[in-house]
Order: structure tokens, then C-alpha cells, then sequence
């Protein structure tokens, strides 16, 4: 148990550098965060990028959804201008590069954004090819990915969200299904509403 609450910067430093890019994170590093958290997605090509939201143009110049382009198309846009002068041109970095880049130095929350096995195969292989295992939580709201993160490496830590409830559910009773959910899932991080 941790005597003080972790501080994880939710897709980097976005105060000073543009949103899940390099700079992003390595300005969270810099300035203390025990963690950073990201949105990981694969290219249509196969290609885990990180990016937050499934559809481009928010924080890009792209159109359309991640998943319909290619790395080097992804890696095309200009993911920085938006946000200062001095970022434009930042290209969207890669999985890899992110765990190159925080490898030994924080904590890692990723949060799975494909709902495909292969893309789940190939974000494990990567944690494991960075001994990153015992660094890194697999966050997720696809649901059935839970149980199998946990058949292809049961040391993995794994987190999911839980909602404020419906107006007829009880909070008593969203709290006991959250612990009931955690359980049958194997989930070690339950990210809570403040409802909950």
C-alpha cells in the first residue's frame, strides 16, 4: 500500500507539450510524476501507435479513424502544431518508442483501445521484450481482454474503469459489484468514479 496517492500524468505533460507525445511524457518525468498514462491503438498495418481518441483531427491534421491508417501515414501528421509552434511536425511516437523513452524511470498505464487478440498478443510481447512486466498496467474497457491478458502473462497488473451508476442502482450496491467485478476478473486496479 502506497502512503501517499500516485500522481500519473494522463497522457503526458499536457500543460507543457502536446498530448501522448514524447515530449509529453518526458516532461511528466521530469517534473515528478510517478506515472504516465497513454491510449495505445493498431495501425491498420499492425502497428501499435499511441494516440488517445479513435477518431483523427482533435489533436492532429488527419481525418478518419486511426485504425484505417497506415504507421507511416500516422506518422505523417503533425500531432504538436495544434498546440505550440515549437511542437509542430511531433509525429505520433510508437508503443516502443514510449517504452523506450520511460523504460526505468516511471510507471506505465496503458490503456487498450483495439479489442482484437492479436492486437492484445502484440502489446504483451512488447511488455515483455522491455521487461517491463512488474512496470506496467494494462488498463482497458473492453472487458473480455482482462481475463486474456491474464492467460497469455498472469504477473501482468491489470485495471479497468467503473462509472458513476445508473439513478436506480444503490451506491452500496455499484460498490459491491465493482469488488464482485474485480475479483472475477482479476483485475488489480479499479479506476472509480467519485460516485463510488
Amino acid at each position: 500500500m502506497y502512503e501517499k496517492p500516485l500522481v500519473i500524468a494522463r497522457t503526458g505533460d499536457v500543460e507543457n507539450a502536446p498530448e501522448n507525445t514524447l515530449p509529453a511524457f518526458e516532461s511528466a518525468i521530469s517534473r515528478g510524476a510517478d506515472g504516465v498514462e497513454f491510449d495505445v491503438h493498431v495501425s491498420v498495418d499492425g502497428e501499435l501507435v499511441v494516440h488517445h481518441f479513435y477518431n483523427l483531427g482533435t489533436t492532429d491534421n488527419g481525418e478518419g479513424l486511426i485504425s484505417e491508417h497506415t504507421l507511416a501515414e500516422l506518422k505523417a501528421l503533425d500531432s504538436g502544431g495544434w498546440f505550440d509552434e515549437q511542437f509542430a511536425g511531433e509525429p505520433k511516437p510508437t508503443l516502443s518508442e514510449v517504452f523506450e523513452l520511460c523504460k526505468d524511470r516511471t510507471r506505465l498505464e496503458v490503456d487498450l483501445k483495439d479489442s482484437s487478440a492479436g492486437f492484445l498478443r502484440k502489446v504483451v510481447g512488447e511488455v515483455e521484450r522491455f521487461d517491463l512486466v512488474g512496470d506496467v498496467e494494462l488498463t482497458t474497457a473492453h472487458y473480455p481482454l482482462l481475463t486474456q491478458i491474464k492467460k497469455l502473462n498472469p504477473e501482468l497488473r491489470t485495471g479497468t474503469f467503473f462509472y458513476e451508476p445508473p439513478g436506480w442502482m444503490p451506491v452500496r450496491l455499484a460498490q459491491r459489484h465493482t469488488l464482485d467485478w474485480a475479483d472475477l476478473l482479476g483485475i488489480v486496479v479499479v479506476h472509480l468514479n467519485i460516485a463510488l
